[in-house]
């Protein structure tokens, strides 16, 4: 595999074959790998709690439904 540095950065470099830009510093590799599992994880957080508010949501309307429903058979 040929490689060529790429001007300004010293860990990264261009493969020749493929045109592909490789991160030659493990340590930034793996800084990116967590990052991005932690963005993951935050935004699979999200949806998790928005599906909870969507059934709290539903689960007051249908309180607020039952409630009216006996106050209108006590009048």
């Amino acid at each position: 595999m040929q490689v060529v540095k790429i001007q300004d950065s010293d860990s990264l470099v261009r493969d020749l074959a493929s045109g592909a830009i490789i991160n030659t510093n493990s340590t930034e590799y793996q800084n990116y790998l967590n990052k991005r599992s932690a963005s993951k994880q935050m935004r699979e957080q999200i949806k998790q709690n928005s599906d909870e508010i969507k059934e709290i949501k539903s689960e007051i309307s249908e309180i607020k439904q039952l409630l009216i429903s006996l106050i209108n058979k006590e009048n």
